[in-house]
């Protein structure tokens, strides 16, 4: 617990090394999932299976979209951010209610950050941005 939240820790398998982890925070009425430094297996699998396994529904995702459309094996590309959405859509985990959000995002192949929202705003998400508020 930190203060009325409830935030669990998921090992983003990122690198042995450096601590990093995705969290679901919980206030009782609403989940917040941040994901970042993912790489696709691990979000398709042991953090979906988790979410299924203890029927777990987001009202928020941040997930990481570091890359546009090139190759990557550490972060999410375009296509890998895209299946990892729609396989939260298919278990259920997220729906057309819950603000997804686009974060940890590279100038290495991805759009300037305006034309970027008009992209993802056109696939039902968007672009977090840094001192980014958002109220649910």
């Amino acid at each position: 617990m930190c203060g009325h939240y409830a935030v669990t820790a998921l090992d983003s398998n990122h690198d042995a090394d450096d601590g990093s982890f995705f969290y679901v925070v919980n206030d009782n009425s609403r989940n917040l999932f941040y994901g970042l430094d993912a790489d696709e297996p691990t979000l398709i699998k042991e953090t979906m299976d988790y979410f299924s396994d203890n029927t777990i529904r987001l009202d928020i995702a941040v997930i990481d979209h570091t890359y546009g459309d090139t190759v990557s094996n550490d972060h999410l590309n375009t296509k890998q951010f895209t299946g990892v959405v729609n396989e939260m859509k298919k278990r259920g985990i997220i729906n057309q209610d819950t603000l997804v959000f686009a974060s940890h995002i590279s100038h290495e192949g991805t759009l300037p950050h305006d034309e970027f929202e008009v992209y993802a705003k056109r696939r039902g998400y968007n672009v977090a941005y840094d001192g980014l508020i958002v109220e649910v």
